[in-house]
Order: C-alpha cells, then sequence, then structure tokens
C-alpha cells in the first residue's frame, strides 16, 4: 500500500538513533503520522521543520500500520519565519491546532489552501495581537466554540493570549 501527496510538516519526535516519527497535514490523506529513516540527519532535518510544505511518499504494508515516509521539500516556510516572532508564534498555534483533528481524516481542499495561504501570508496581514477591546469580543467567541477555555483562564492569573490571522 502505497500513495504520494503533498502535505504541511507539523512536528517530528525522534525514534531511535537516527529516524523520527513525522507529522504531516496531507491533501488527500490528512493528518498522518510516518517514520522518516534517516529524519535526525543533517541532510534531512532542514526538511523537516514546521510549516515547510512537502512532497511525501508513503508506504506500509497494510492501511492501518503506521509505514515510512519519503519528503521531498516543496517550500520551505519554516526558514522564511525564523526573522518574524508573530510568523513564528503562527506557524506554532496552527501546528498545534491542527493536531486536534483525528488522525488520517481527509479534510475539504479550501481548508488546506487556506492553511497554505496563512503560512505563505506575511506584511500587513501577519497574524498580530487584537487590542483590549477586540480581545474581548474574540475571547467570548473562542469561550464559546470550546468551553474550555474558560476553566483554563480561571486557573490562571495571566490572560491567555489570542493571535488574529487574516487573509489578504
Amino acid at each position: 500500500m502505497d500513495w504520494v501527496d503533498e502535505g504541511i510538516f507539523l512536528s517530528a519526535k525522534p525514534l531511535g538513533e537516527t529516524s523520527a516519527v513525522a507529522e504531516l497535514l496531507t491533501l488527500e490523506h490528512g493528518r498522518h503520522l510516518g517514520l522518516v529513516r534517516g529524519g535526525r540527519s543533517r541532510r534531512i532535518r532542514p526538511v523537516l521543520q514546521p510549516g515547510n510544505l512537502i512532497r511525501v511518499t508513503w508506504r506500509a504494508r497494510l492501511a492501518e500500520h503506521l509505514g515510512g515516509f519519503n519528503v521531498e521539500l516543496m517550500e520551505a516556510h519554516g526558514a522564511r519565519a525564523f526573522d518574524d516572532v508573530r510568523a513564528l508564534a503562527a506557524i506554532g498555534t496552527l501546528a498545534g491546532l491542527i493536531k486536534l483533528l483525528p488522525e488520517r481524516d481527509p479534510h475539504s481542499a479550501e481548508d488546506h489552501v487556506l492553511l497554505r495561504g496563512s503560512l505563505e501570508e506575511h506584511g500587513e496581514h501577519a497574524p498580530h495581537r487584537p487590542h483590549e477591546a477586540e480581545r474581548a469580543r474574540l475571547w467570548e467567541i473562542a469561550v464559546e466554540a470550546f468551553p474550555p477555555y474558560a476553566e483554563y483562564q480561571a486557573r490562571t492569573e495571566r490572560n491567555i493570549p489570542l493571535f488574529v490571522a487574516e487573509t489578504a
């Protein structure tokens, strides 16, 4: 069983001395994990950076298995974000939220295009912290969508930061 797709790299966990288990959000196969042999090497490590767009080939004996990824860099969004704290925060936030999606559950092409556009976005539309009045309005929307946010806020003295990401 195998497939080829393009995806946005989310994270990697080391496995053994040289390999890594990579997590991607692919266009046709949703959030997917796979073993990248040599994923901790100097040659592959720059490809496995959050936000990078990569072409991936997945192979496994059965569809239920973890399988292995062969990866090829298409666009290095992660490297472009190193100079911009807001862009790094946006990539980290998007990657963290995507991990909440069920594994191997395909999503619409529109979602993938929106996410890819968010990673490519720069300038005046870069993610930013809202002013206090806008933050209060957005916080109510966030709590309505995910009620545990209110419980978490009640347990801490600091304000949980919000970022606004807009499309052009």
